[in-house]
């Protein structure tokens, strides 16, 4: 889960790189890249990604 503290002084600043580090396409980057996502469940079941994520080919979920 990612929050933005309440008393933040930069919300949407904040909110702009949760929906960036959450969205498809830098997930799809940070696998060509070998650097785990784990802010999509749903990335896990993905073919294309399960291919690039080869260093982390047990951690997957079914």
């Amino acid at each position: 889960m990612l929050a933005i503290e309440s008393a933040s002084k930069n919300k949407d600043e904040a909110f702009e790189v949760i929906k960036w580090a959450t969205s498809k396409e830098y997930i799809e980057k940070s696998a060509k890249q070998e650097a785990p996502s784990g802010t999509r469940i749903s990335t896990y079941g993905n073919p294309k990604y399960k291919e690039e994520m080869t260093f982390h080919s047990g951690l997957f979920l079914p």
